[in-house]
């Protein structure tokens, strides 16, 4: 599949380069601890097979006649763009898929592609984040008193809410595509209702996939009633 990329000069730049990463550096990358290992397993699987999917999709050409069957044009350039847009607080992929699709020269499902696999890695990555920086915050022991008073003692009060409904809550909270929702907002309230990593991971896929066919298909439609879903810049 690189090799297919390759082999079409600088027409698939931003998908070489993403798959060739995927799957050389990523897997030699060190790992700090447990939860680092589970999210770079969690990328492994999921990025290379997104890419082979992307592959069968991705614009080609007929030799025979050199007529474009599909049109649209892969930038390196445009790939990170939309990857920095997606990094964004309160922009993500509410406002990524639709500058992609609006504004940059790509094909809708290639914008939809590098959004969402964004998005799926960017969740977990702010959890582990929130997850360092609490220890860190928590060596004081006025605010260790403080959080054991407020946040604890609720994780513990709603425990049984939160392992029946908490992974579904989450997803559809990052799901829906409002003004303030989203993987850092959702990573935020479930690190905070004592959701653990690996149920987050599920829900933030779940959520993610879901807000990415809403805004696509908002976007696509064209229907003015829904713009409140997606920000477009």
């Amino acid at each position: 599949m690189i090799g297919f990329f390759r082999s079409n000069h600088n027409q698939y730049n931003g998908f070489y380069w993403f798959t060739l990463f995927s799957t050389t550096v990523w897997p030699h990358m060190p790992c700090i601890d447990r939860e680092t290992q589970d999210l770079k397993r969690s990328f492994e699987f999921m990025v290379p097979k997104a890419c082979l999917l992307g592959s069968f999709w991705i614009p080609y050409r007929d030799h025979a006649s050199k007529t474009p069957i599909f049109q649209g044009i892969v930038e390196m350039k445009t790939v990170l763009i939309l990857m920095f847009i997606t990094l964004i607080p309160t922009l993500e992929l509410r406002a990524s898929i639709p500058y992609g699709i609006l504004r940059a020269d790509m094909h809708w499902w290639a914008v939809v592609l590098v959004c969402v696999m964004t998005n799926i890695v960017l969740g977990p990555l702010v959890y582990l984040f929130l997850d360092k920086a609490m220890a860190l915050v928590l060596r004081f022991e006025w605010l260790d008193r403080i959080y054991g008073r407020t946040v604890t003692r609720t994780q513990r009060r709603i425990q049984k809410s939160v392992d029946r409904y908490g992974e579904m809550g989450v997803a559809l909270f990052i799901g829906i595509p409002l003004p303030g929702t989203g993987s850092y907002s959702g990573a935020l309230g479930a690190y905070l209702l004592g959701l653990g990593y690996r149920r987050f991971i599920v829900s933030n896929l779940i959520g993610v996939l879901m807000a990415g066919s809403i805004v696509t298909a908002v976007v696509l439609s064209g229907v003015e009633a829904f713009r409140i879903l997606i920000k477009v810049i």
